[in-house]
């Protein structure tokens, strides 16, 4: 009887393990991104498809495809507060940049 109450608690506890994992906290942020263009204070535009950046659970990443083949990577921390964030990136490393 002990252990089949344990096995019951033990699958309780891991099905609110896989819940809490799988919630979206950020609602719509959360997933991978692609950067298509940017708008300048003047309106005008600029396109770009070689930067690529994630959002997940307070995690930032971002991707950015450089001219000579290579790839630069960020890594940080975002917060929201209403409908500003705050990215926090983390000090670059020297094994960033690779040949793709």
């Amino acid at each position: 009887m002990k252990i089949r109450k344990r096995k019951i608690f033990l699958i309780i506890g891991l099905v609110m393990l896989v819940l809490a994992a799988c919630s979206n906290v950020d609602g719509d942020l959360d997933n991978k991104w692609q950067l298509r263009q940017y708008q300048y204070a003047d309106g005008s535009i600029k396109r770009q498809d070689s930067i690529f950046y994630n959002f997940q659970k307070g995690s930032f990443s971002a991707i950015c495809l450089l001219k000579n083949g290579s790839y630069q990577t960020f890594f940080g921390n975002y917060s929201l507060k209403g409908d500003k964030i705050s990215i926090i990136l983390l000090p670059e490393t020297k094994c960033n940049r690779r040949k793709y």
